[in-house]
């Protein structure tokens, strides 16, 4: 798991414990189970969009590195990572995407 996941998942875990506290009622969310749903289907989005170390022959014919989404087709550009998807989730909960 790339620093850039794990940090997403530490956001996520303290947005539902900011959100819904101790199951108080005065927790700003109706329905809990909502929030715990959208947690773990963020979370298995995440589990889907891996960082990978891959090998490629670049246009002069030299070995080189390049790290790629597991999960999105990067059409043949190397460095597809950090994805748009994990992109988009970080910057929807603040985190910035240099975690990679």
């Amino acid at each position: 798991m790339s620093g850039l996941n794990t940090a997403i998942r530490a956001k996520l875990d303290g947005w539902l414990d900011d959100i819904c506290g101790d199951w108080c009622g005065g927790c700003p969310i109706d329905d809990h189970d909502a929030a715990i749903r959208m947690r773990a289907a963020l979370i298995a989005v995440l589990d889907s969009h891996l960082p990978l170390d891959t090998e490629y022959i670049d246009a002069d014919g030299g070995a080189r590195w390049s790290t790629d989404c597991t999960e999105c087709d990067n059409g043949g550009v190397p460095y597809n990572w950090p994805c748009p998807t994990v992109r988009a989730i970080a910057q929807a909960l603040g985190v910035e995407a240099d975690h990679a």
